[in-house]
């Protein structure tokens, strides 16, 4: 499938994100005839592909930290940053392309929190020299957006002191050297691709509401209170000279607005059943050579060009085999009476042992694309999976419903799980539990609890510790700092691993963000010391994510489900 892109007008050039079952990433650029005639390997780990101005160059983000710049007629990859004291990403091409704006963090977060927060970097292109643009032990800045005149950069803004404190659209004056929020608000707010107007007078931003989300424009030139409301989850502006058009992004269609008029222009309906795919903050959405004419990336994992008067068709995609199942439904009733979501893949001749699957978070969903639930497909079991308290895609009750009680409730929603497939689908099998990311957190916390129905445990990518998430408290923790600091005590892994008693193997990337090779090794070792029976394997080489070692890894997993089957 293709996760990300992005298209050049001008040479019709398009550079894709592509994602295999396994969980590889790769960049291939195609050409205005749709001929590939670039690809960038995945041993660059990349993310976020972006264009410069010129349409000869492509930058990206490696998922080990280092920023990229791809020179598309050399065929040559050269990587412009690269500090092995911090992580960085989403890199911004300036107007003029003579500058790069990105976000890096210090590398570790460990059990403590951040060892530095996200800041703003400018890397001037001739001159290799790398600039700090913010500088606070307090904020998480990320996902940087240039002004059209380059004189200003658009960013994100959380508050890690006062995390109740919604996150905010800032901007940074590279003149005055100087930082303002775009837009003072009571909900948390986010901004597209393309936020600016060509004139840099008009800003849209979303804001969360009760029931989703709300496109306002604000009046950079008037008063801080002057904006306006317009329909749509998302606007971005196109950068046509004199164009204030807005493009709103809805979960069926996109249109034009006129600012500050509000009127209706053209619009285009989205294929049935397809809505705009999300990286984080943003809608992945291009504009195309001439008006009225967009690309993007489909939550089916195909690239759409959509035209005013001939609808959407498909662009470009991405089709690798994946592993056949039955996809079945089902409900499990929490323990306190929440009802959960869930799914059964089944394959045509599953295992006697099943998986339980618990994705990443707080906030994943059930992707059906998700690489790790397929690569056991692909092995033969049965995968069982649930939206835990605090996954998207299934309302918001569901989300709100993990607030303050993050590994507790949710904790609870897996082993709850685990006992109704038992009951209704397991009668003389096993269930095996595999964690990853958050997932890895939930997964080892439920694998200590008394009525864990798991025969082994399985973490890939282990969070640790809610407290590698501090920009997340207010949402996660209990109000008030005496509850928050108990509860970051009372839900840490390490004070629980007396408790395990089924077999555990654990995969870490010496590269990972999340949790240092230290824990994990000091977690191995306490689990074994107190009684358990855990196994280690670290990569050297690799990440969060463990792209380069998906097939090693899955053996490793084949071998461990089926010797601690009973």
């Amino acid at each position: 499938m293709i996760d990300d892109f992005d298209f050049d007008p001008g040479s019709g050039r398009i550079a894709l994100l592509c994602r295999g079952v396994t969980g590889e990433r790769w960049i291939e650029i195609r050409n205005s005839a749709g001929e590939a005639i670039r690809r960038i390997p995945p041993n660059y780990l990349p993310h976020h592909p972006r264009w410069s101005p010129d349409g000869k160059k492509l930058t990206f983000s490696g998922n080990d930290g280092r920023i990229a710049v791809h020179d598309v007629s050399r065929d040559e990859t050269t990587i412009i940053y690269d500090d092995n004291r911090m992580q960085a990403g989403f890199s911004r091409w300036s107007p003029d392309g003579s500058h790069l704006a990105f976000t890096a963090y210090g590398r570790h977060i460990t059990e403590q929190g951040f060892t530095r927060p996200p800041d703003l970097f400018r890397y001037e292109i001739a001159t290799g020299v790398t600039e700090k643009l913010t500088k606070s032990d307090n904020f998480v800045d990320r996902f940087p957006a240039w002004s059209p005149s380059g004189g200003q950069i658009a960013f994100h803004r959380g508050d890690l002191d006062e995390d109740e404190k919604p996150q905010e659209a800032c901007i940074y004056d590279r003149t005055r050297k100087s930082v303002r929020a775009v837009l003072k608000g009571t909900t948390s707010q986010h901004f597209g691709l393309s936020p600016w107007s060509a004139d840099e007078r008009w800003f849209s931003l979303s804001e969360r509401t009760e029931s989703g989300y709300r496109t306002r424009v604000v009046d950079l030139f008037g008063q801080a209170a002057d904006c306006l409301e317009f329909p749509g989850r998302e606007g971005i502006f196109s950068s046509e000279p004199g164009s204030t058009d807005l493009l709103c992004i809805d979960t069926d269609e996109v249109a034009w607005h006129e600012v500050p008029s509000g009127r209706k222009g053209a619009s285009i309906q989205l294929p049935p059943g397809v809505e705009i795919a999300k990286e984080l903050t943003w809608h992945k959405v291009a504009f195309g050579d001439h008006a009225r004419c967009v690309y993007f990336t489909g939550s089916d994992g195909k690239v759409y060009i959509g035209e005013e008067g001939a609808g959407c068709a498909v662009f470009a995609e991405y089709d690798e085999p994946a592993p056949e199942y039955s996809l079945q439904e089902f409900v499990v009733t929490a323990s306190d009476g929440l009802e959960l979501p869930a799914q059964r893949l089944v394959p045509a001749s599953p295992r006697n042992v099943a998986v339980l699957y618990v994705h990443g978070g707080p906030g994943g969903d059930l992707n059906r694309t998700d690489s790790w639930a397929m690569c056991l497909v692909r092995e033969g079991f049965e995968v069982v999976r649930v939206a835990y308290r605090g996954s998207r895609g299934f309302g918001d009750d569901l989300f709100q419903a993990n607030r303050g009680v993050a590994g507790v409730k949710d904790v609870r929603d897996v082993i709850d799980t685990g006992i109704a497939w038992h009951k209704q689908f397991g009668a003389g099998r096993d269930l095996a539990l595999f964690g990853n990311s958050y997932g890895g957190y939930l997964g080892m916390m439920a694998a200590k609890h008394p009525e864990s129905p798991f025969s082994c445990f399985v973490a890939t990518c282990c969070c640790m510790s809610l407290r590698v998430l501090p920009g997340r408290y207010g949402t996660l923790l209990p109000p008030g700092a005496i509850e928050r600091e108990r509860a970051l005590e009372e839900r840490s892994v390490r004070r629980n691993v007396e408790r395990i008693r089924v077999p555990v193997l654990l995969f870490h990337g010496e590269l990972d963000t999340v949790a240092s090779t230290s824990d994990m090794r000091r977690l191995h070792e306490s689990i074994n010391e107190s009684g358990g029976d855990c196994s280690l394997v670290v990569y050297p080489d690799d990440t969060h994510g463990l792209a380069k070692h998906r097939a090693e890894i899955f053996a490793k997993v084949s071998q461990f489900v089926d010797r601690n089957a009973a």
